[in-house]
């Protein structure tokens, strides 16, 4: 197997709510639209959460969140709406229409924990020359 191919990952492929689909390795440049993402909802929940202020106090927000620029990752990863974000990520490369209140409706409560083991093995896809390992089951 090339050096390539075995950085790049393979995908995984599972059935959900009666769908078959392709999960994608997680990626430097998911990684980087997730912690893109993190940003942009701290700004929305503080937006939210003060209510209506001047533009000027509005900019002022942004700037100060945008300003402090850490995001836990790996934090932001063990939420609900985090894993929700990097499943819709994995699954954007090879189903570029579905959005992410369609993977909110596919994934139920019984089988999160599963889906935070898959998203926990996409992020390592790919360090195992052993396809076969790229097996995950996800009950429906």
């Amino acid at each position: 197997m090339s050096d390539l191919v075995f950085m790049a990952g393979s995908p995984i492929e599972i059935e959900l709510g009666g769908n078959k689909l392709k999960f994608s390795p997680i990626t430097i440049g998911d990684l980087a639209d997730f912690e893109a993402w993190c940003i942009s909802e701290r700004i929305k929940s503080a937006i939210t959460a003060i209510g209506d202020i001047k533009p000027s106090e509005k900019i002022a927000l942004i700037q100060g969140i945008q300003s402090t620029n850490s995001v836990n990752v790996m934090a932001e990863l063990s939420t609900i709406k985090g894993i929700l974000h990097m499943i819709w990520l994995s699954l954007r490369t090879h189903q570029p229409n579905i959005t992410e209140a369609e993977v909110g409706k596919l994934v139920g409560v019984k089988n999160l924990g599963e889906l935070q083991a898959l998203v926990d093995k996409l992020a390592y896809s790919g360090q195992d020359e052993d396809d076969s390992k790229n097996e995950v089951a996800v009950a429906d």
